[in-house]
């Protein structure tokens, strides 16, 4: 067997309607054999796993279909990073697809490159005909970038990153099970372990939005709000035992926008009482564990400006979310 330049982990609970076009993407005769694609079905009912087997019996030493006790997506991470030969890993949701074109321009920039973290575009829809491009490249440009000087202009997400596996288990990455939301360690992690990132000018991942059941949608944030505010704590514990890494601006930075992000959904929940005790008592804790996460978070575009406003007078302003929240988007 070949080696393997690239790990793609896919976390496939319950994506039979699904799978198949995320395998098809990946299924490129160029790149194919440097591919080490592990299909995690955790736990599914569905045809999930039939369908990975079926790729496993063509390219056997590139698919490697999984079954396994139901651990949640922070367990397939893990599965996958354990047992990852690639050089390079890179994450797929079941529902999503990668790029054709844009994988093998990947793997010829992975072969390139001294970089810790790849950061390429990557577009969001419903499907591949209706498609919008988010646009890393235009905002950072391409040299490779010092991650202790650097301070990046523009959020990022797992969406548009590829890591140096070494750089995972460097920085000793294990997501906890059963809790949603946790590609948000994925991204912030690895800064306390990589020196270096750099940015390509094509898209590689395409997420799909607007399905029912995802885990970005009203209805699951309504119902997991909690677990984000627990990873909300928990990134900002993270982030004040890294004061004195050299990377310490990105990672503030990097958890800073996720605390304002986290306030964003919550002040989309019901306007009441009770969703204002916590948005106080989420901020209140994020000050006490990080003076830096609570003061940088007013920085984070819109949400962080309200959160300002309302921190400075006293959250009176919260009130008034009952008429805004429509302008605010999941």
């Amino acid at each position: 067997m070949s080696k393997k330049l690239l790990t793609v982990s896919i976390a496939a609970y319950n994506v039979e309607a699904f799978i198949d076009q995320a395998l098809s993407s990946l299924r490129v005769d160029s790149v194919i054999d440097r591919l080490e694609i592990f299909v995690i079905d955790d736990g599914g009912t569905d045809g999930t796993l039939e369908i990975a087997r079926r790729y496993a019996d063509r390219y056997p030493d590139s698919v490697f279909p999984v079954h396994k006790a139901n651990g949640g997506y922070g367990s397939t991470v893990n599965y996958s990073l354990a047992h990852a030969t690639g050089m390079f890993f890179k994450l797929l949701d079941g529902d999503d697809w990668f790029n054709s074109d844009g994988l093998v321009r990947l793997m010829d920039a992975l072969e390139a490159t001294d970089a810790d973290i790849v950061m390429t575009n990557y577009q969001t829809g419903p499907d591949p005909d209706h498609l919008t491009l988010r646009d890393y490249y235009a905002e950072e440009g391409g040299e490779i970038k010092d991650l202790s000087r650097f301070t990046a202009k523009s959020d990022f997400g797992m969406w548009g990153m590829t890591f140096r596996t070494q750089v995972l288990r460097d920085c000793g990455l294990t997501l906890p099970e059963h809790v949603l939301y946790t590609d948000a360690l994925v991204v912030s992690y690895p800064l306390a372990t990589a020196k270096t990132m750099q940015y390509f000018d094509f898209s590689v991942y395409c997420y799909r939005v607007g399905r029912d059941g995802q885990s970005m949608s009203k209805q699951s944030i309504m119902k997991h709000y909690p677990e984000m505010m627990d990873l909300d704590v928990r990134l900002a514990t993270f982030c004040a035992a890294q004061e004195a890494n050299p990377n310490y601006p990105i990672i503030r930075k990097r958890v800073s926008e996720y605390h304002a992000g986290t306030v964003h959904f919550m002040l989309l929940m019901p306007v009441c009482r009770n969703s204002l005790r916590e948005i106080k008592a989420l901020d209140k804790n994020i000050r006490a564990i990080s003076e830096d996460v609570y003061r940088y978070a007013e920085n984070a575009g819109h949400t962080g400006a309200l959160l300002r406003l309302m921190r400075r007078m006293g959250y009176v302003p919260y009130w008034g979310m009952i008429f805004f929240q429509r302008l605010l988007k999941y």
